[in-house]
């Protein structure tokens, strides 16, 4: 058997080992591969069906700063209910879903989410996604409602550059320091999974894309860079030039993945 064959053998074994330890990931709750599911699901041809609308990112904002040493990184955490983000966000995917789809959005106790944002190592990333967590707690939310589909948005993490920090949710960043001009960023990390209305089976996934080329991202997600103006951020609750910019960021990435996970016919 001659190198190329071999070479031939030893990837087509890789690829099988890895399919294998996917299907027997498949057998608990994890995000499909692919959109298939959810795709055959909405196939025209099938009756009207109703979608619910869960938005679980706009309860607070990060204030948080890296610096060149561990003494230079913090983190504040500050609601922002009053700027109605999870509406905003709502209404936008109905907006984008109402021609196809009885789109509603669902309301949920205050704090429902709050269990899956829990403090995490700088190290963790998004390693742990909190999605058995998420579709329990969808669950108990969706259980005496009606509905064929259920789209949840939820927030989601990102390690910031080559350093060992984590950015996660709604939030604006100071990377400023000594020895480097002022960086300043908004970020709004988030993503989208649509749950089967009755067995609770992720038929979708996908997280909002920022910018950046894959694997050469500088924050996995929606970001913008602003001036040194915007740091630090007055009255959070009432700054309506911060609440805007962050509604920007969102719209564009929401757009993008319902149109993804909801493709025109």
């Amino acid at each position: 058997m001659g190198y190329f064959e071999l070479c031939a053998r030893y990837v087509r074994t890789i690829a099988s080992r890895s399919l294998a330890m996917v299907l027997l990931a498949g057998c608990s709750t994890t995000d499909p591969l692919t959109n298939d599911l959810l795709t055959a699901s909405i196939a025209a041809g099938g009756p009207r069906k109703s979608v619910c609308i869960i938005s679980a990112i706009g309860d607070t904002y990060s204030l948080q700063k890296v610096g060149v040493t561990v003494f230079g990184n913090a983190l504040d955490k500050v609601p922002i209910d009053a700027w109605g983000i999870d509406k905003a966000v709502s209404d936008r995917i109905s907006a984008q879903l109402a021609s196809r789809f009885d789109a509603r959005r669902l309301d949920y106790p205050r704090g429902a989410f709050a269990h899956i944002e829990r403090v995490r190592s700088p190290f963790s990333g998004d390693s742990k996604d909190f999605r058995e967590e998420i579709r329990d707690t969808v669950r108990g939310i969706v259980a005496s409602q009606s509905c064929n589909l259920c789209v949840v948005v939820t927030k989601s993490g990102s390690i910031y550059g080559n350093t060992n920090q984590s950015l996660y949710g709604l939030g604006i960043l100071d990377n400023s320091n000594l020895v480097f001009t002022d960086t300043f960023y908004l970020f709004a990390l988030w993503e989208m999974r649509v749950f089967d209305g009755k067995s609770f089976a992720i038929l979708g996934h996908k997280r909002a894309q920022g910018p950046d080329m894959p694997l050469m991202y500088l924050i996995r997600g929606p970001y913008r860079k602003v001036d040194k103006s915007w740091w630090p951020p007055a009255q959070i609750a009432q700054n309506a030039k911060l609440r805007g910019a962050t509604l920007e960021l969102l719209e564009q990435s929401i757009d993008a993945v319902v149109a993804e996970l909801f493709p025109a016919r």
